[in-house]
């Protein structure tokens, strides 16, 4: 699952740690939670794999630690994506890639009376996980006063492989000893080890709208569907895991996610009194469903299937948000900037269960002794894992910045949380700096 997910991450912290923003609104993350030794283990991040380049114009970072003002989750800091505002224009865009490799591939220590003849090492070429990427974008104008920006990419990426060279046995050993003879025409680069295959197809629009000189309304929608497949390990013909009469040669189980994201946005922007105020709307759900191929169950024995749906996981939220901001002039260096507002969320995630061949045991025994339940590689999510569950969070912060001389700034922030399912936290933050002044 973590092989399509692309999460931004600072200052070496988890990637949920770091809140990603969209237009300065909360971007949904995605439903899956890291695992393994991948970036950000235990944690469940934004994917910037989901925001197409062509509908980007700017991308701000800010590196401080902005809790108290955004949540927890912008501990490490906030990355901010500008959507691009283009009334007319646009682009095109084709790039390709391939990856070429020549390498020395140990091939040592082999299995004891293998007939392998090569030498310590091998030179290996590899030309494979060639990208293509097509992208465009689109200006288009709403009236004489508004704008809207569609933005449209395909991706399409073959598998790379730069696995080892495999000199374990792979057939079981004759009747009278020896090794069987297909083992030296055997192909023992039989893994997949670097980037999945992946087809892609994202679609983003940005839109814009100026009511009078004191309203705007704004928003924007995406989809994306992501098809990929990944490999996990090698099950030789010889392996327990492994039933000959379906797989003679042995077989390389395959992970199959595809994942559906979506997005949408309403808000508008309006003057009350000498507050610049901005209100808003935004959902966003991602969902992840995992088919695995080219594998068995291997408890139900010859009769088992080769493909099977292993259920998946989707997560939900939709944030509502009020803010506002004004100056006073209270005698400083600066007038002093006031911030203020609240934000609601709900947050949804789902875990459903696969087919009950996925994970079942189909009871046939090896050696008299059960046998591993489940598709290999990836045994399907059972009824008993099965997660249907919701949260509330509702937030509000105040933030105060002047310049209490030409060279100093100062800032101070709180921020007050209450979760449904976790309880109240406060969280307050000051800053004092000083800058350089013309003389």
């Amino acid at each position: 699952g973590t092989d399509t997910i692309r999460p931004a991450a600072l200052r070496g912290l988890a990637p949920d740690q770091t809140l990603v923003l969209v237009n300065s609104k909360r971007r949904h993350s995605a439903s899956l939670v890291n695992v393994n030794g991948s970036i950000g283990r235990g944690a469940s991040a934004v994917d910037m794999n989901t925001i197409p380049s062509g509908a980007i114009s700017a991308v701000e970072v800010l590196r401080d630690g902005a809790s108290a003002q955004y949540g927890s989750d912008a501990i490490a800091g906030v990355i901010n994506v500008r959507l691009r505002e283009a009334s007319d224009g646009g682009a095109v865009g084709v790039s390709y890639g391939v990856r070429k490799s020549e390498y020395e591939v140990p091939v040592t220590p082999p299995v004891a009376g293998l007939p392998i003849t090569v030498g310590p090492t091998i030179s290996r070429e590899v030309e494979d996980g060639e990208v293509l990427t097509l992208s465009a974008w689109k200006g288009l104008p709403l009236g004489d006063s508004g704008f809207l920006t569609v933005a449209a990419e395909l991706k399409a990426q073959e598998h790379s492989e730069r696995s080892g060279y495999d000199t374990r046995q792979n057939y079981p050993t004759p009747t009278g000893g020896g090794f069987d003879a297909r083992e030296a025409a055997f192909n023992r680069f039989n893994a997949w080890t670097g980037e999945p295959q992946v087809d892609q197809y994202t679609l983003f629009a940005n839109a814009g709208f100026d009511l009078n000189e004191s309203v705007s309304l704004y928003g924007w929608t995406s989809y994306q569907y992501r098809d990929a497949l990944s490999a996990g390990f090698y099950r030789r013909a010889n392996d327990a895991r492994n039933v000959i009469e379906i797989y003679p040669d042995g077989f390389l189980p395959k992970i199959n996610p595809a994942v559906t994201d979506f997005s949408a946005a309403a808000g508008t922007r309006f003057a009350l009194g000498a507050w610049d105020m901005d209100t808003s709307l935004v959902y966003g759900s991602n969902r992840m469903e995992f088919t695995i191929k080219d594998t068995l169950n291997r408890s139900i024995g010859p009769t088992s299937k080769k493909v099977f749906y292993a259920g998946g996981f989707e997560y939900r939220q939709a944030v509502l948000n009020l803010s506002g901001v004004r100056e006073y002039d209270v005698g400083l260096a600066s007038p002093l900037n006031v911030a203020a507002g609240l934000e609601y969320r709900k947050e949804f995630y789902e875990i459903f269960a696969g087919e009950p061949d996925s994970y079942r045991n189909g009871g046939v025994l090896l050696g008299g002794q059960p046998t591993a339940s489940g598709a290999q590689v990836f045994p399907g999510f059972r009824p008993a894992n099965e997660v249907d569950a919701d949260r509330d969070a509702t937030g509000v912060y105040l933030d105060l910045e002047a310049n209490l001389t030409d060279a100093l700034l100062v800032s101070a922030a709180v921020r007050g949380e209450s979760y449904s399912d976790f309880g109240e936290t406060a969280t307050g933050k000051t800053f004092g700096g000083i800058h350089g002044v013309d003389r």
